[in-house]
């Protein structure tokens, strides 16, 4: 049976691939505050883990974007960089700590009016950046950092409390498909059925993205079935927070083509998932079956609709889920962004060429304030181009306010384990607590065809992130729109529901 449904989202579904740039580009001049030392002090004594990670620091990256940063440094005092912007421009005032390959604190910056903050640290350091405010507060850190790096940051925390809204319907196009009995319109996963227009569709999260939507109306005949659709390719959000209103255009289509989606090599006795996904406007349509169990044949074909003109791009995903001990599942799955076809198609993924798949993860809280992420694999996962953890975290602060702590940490693929870094005591709003309640992580290794290494994944890491998808148990269309054309692996783990 066919299900359509889009991700739920904490961010926007689609970011720019230039979420995070790591280039070896001019830096401004370091400044911030420090001790006399040089060393800003912690603030917390937790002496924590040693460091777990300090090799492919990426000091020999090749530039993926022009960061915008003027005069060439010294590449002998080259600082790293630091940009954080948000939907609204360059974000002022925000923290970002500066630590060592085993995560003590180096030093303290705030970023400037344009966003920008600046220390020199050694090879294979660490970049912690605070966001938000309670009760939704946000942390990424990036390990293995090398000199000279320029790292943007984006704040979504204000995406991350959720978008609610609606959207009114004017008008639809007039001499509907004969036999249409009514409409549905489509907005990403939000979707109603309508007798007529006006109408009013509400809207939330992955249904809008940058202040931008897609609507796909469908008529339907008498027994639900279409039978013809029209469509808006980009529709905006009232800048003035009102409900924004849309007429859908001229003409009604009746043809579609039919996308086949086939897995070869598929493992016995395991859930095999195949998904297609409409993008429009950064909101993804997406569409997904699921089999399993002995009975597979060595190749399962799915079939897929495509609406002819509407899609910008179409992405095809396909994976397999096992159960891990302890609970939780381990998701294996390889995605491919392409341009939309004109005619129809099949696309075939040999699931032997999988990652390996994570065996166990293990949050392990020995160190109250530094929080270890420790795996296992069925076999090494050293090929892949970095590693992405996403802890989740409730506390109340001494006032007795309430608040969630979203820590995401980027490492290189040849980590052990992942190790959280000590925070100064200006940061003690996001520092865990002994009292803190934590979800269990979720964990994601990618290889990307697009992506040359670990400088790479962590200059793009927010736009091949599946780890929000992986949280919420999210096991088909896991992997988020993919920047550009190409094809990206991941070996995922999701926790187990409570």
């Amino acid at each position: 049976m066919q299900s359509r449904r889009i991700a739920l989202f904490a961010l926007p579904l689609v970011l720019s691939f230039y979420q995070v740039a790591c280039v070896d580009d001019p830096t401004p001049t370091p400044t911030g505050p420090t001790t006399d030392s040089g060393v800003v002090d912690a603030g917390v004594h937790d002496s924590g883990h040693d460091a777990t990670v300090v090799a492919d620091a990426g000091a020999d990256a090749q530039p993926l974007s022009d960061a915008g940063v003027d005069a060439p440094p010294d590449a002998s005092v080259a600082g790293v960089t630091v940009s954080v912007t948000s939907s609204t421009g360059p974000s002022a005032n925000v923290l970002v700590v500066y630590g060592d390959s085993s995560g003590a604190v180096l030093a303290t910056e705030t970023t400037s009016a344009a966003g920008l903050a600046s220390h020199v640290v050694p090879a294979g350091s660490q970049v912690t950046v605070l966001l938000g405010a309670a009760p939704q507060l946000r942390l990424t850190t990036i390990l293995a950092v090398a000199p000279g790096d320029t790292l943007t940051v984006v704040d979504d925390t204000s995406a991350s409390q959720g978008f609610t809204g609606s959207l009114q319907i004017e008008s639809i196009p007039p001499s509907a498909p004969v036999g249409t009995a009514l409409f549905v319109a489509s907005i990403g996963s939000c979707s109603s059925e309508l007798g007529s227009a006006p109408a009013t569709v509400s809207l939330q999260g992955d249904c809008v993205s940058k202040g931008h939507f897609p609507v796909l109306l469908e008529a339907l005949d008498d027994s639900a079935k279409p039978i013809g659709f029209a469509f808006l390719k980009s529709g905006d959000l009232a800048t003035d927070g009102g409900i924004p209103s849309v007429a859908i255009p001229a003409p009604w289509v009746t043809t579609t083509t039919k996308q086949s989606v086939t897995t070869t090599n598929v493992p016995a006795d395991l859930t095999v998932s195949t998904g297609y996904s409409e993008v429009t406007a950064g909101v993804s349509l997406q569409s997904s079956r699921l089999a399993g169990g002995a009975a597979l044949v060595p190749d399962v074909t799915s079939d897929f609709v495509e609406h002819l003109g509407y899609p910008d791009f179409v992405q095809r995903e396909v994976g397999v889920q096992r159960s891990v001990p302890g609970g939780g599942r381990s998701v294996t799955a390889i995605a491919e962004r392409a341009a939309p076809p004109s005619a129809d198609g099949t696309s075939t993924y040999d699931l032997a060429t999988l990652l390996p798949n994570i065996t166990g993860v293990t949050l392990d809280r020995t160190s109250v304030t530094r929080p270890l992420v420790t795996f296992t694999s069925a076999s090494p996962l050293t090929a892949a181009d970095g590693a992405i953890a996403r802890l989740t975290f409730r506390q109340t602060d001494d006032a007795g306010q309430p608040a969630t702590v979203i820590w995401t940490i980027v490492a290189p693929a040849s980590a052990t384990s992942i190790a959280t870094p000590l925070l100064p005591a200006a940061a003690a709003a996001w520092t865990p607590s002994d009292q803190a309640q934590f979800e269990a992580p979720s964990l994601a290794f990618v290889d990307a065809t697009f992506v040359a290494g670990y400088p790479a994944a962590r200059a793009g890491f927010g736009t091949i992130d599946p780890t929000a998808n992986l949280s919420r148990n999210i096991t088909t269309n896991v992997i988020p729109p993919l920047p550009v054309a190409g094809t990206l692996r991941i070996s995922g783990y999701t926790p187990p529901v409570l």
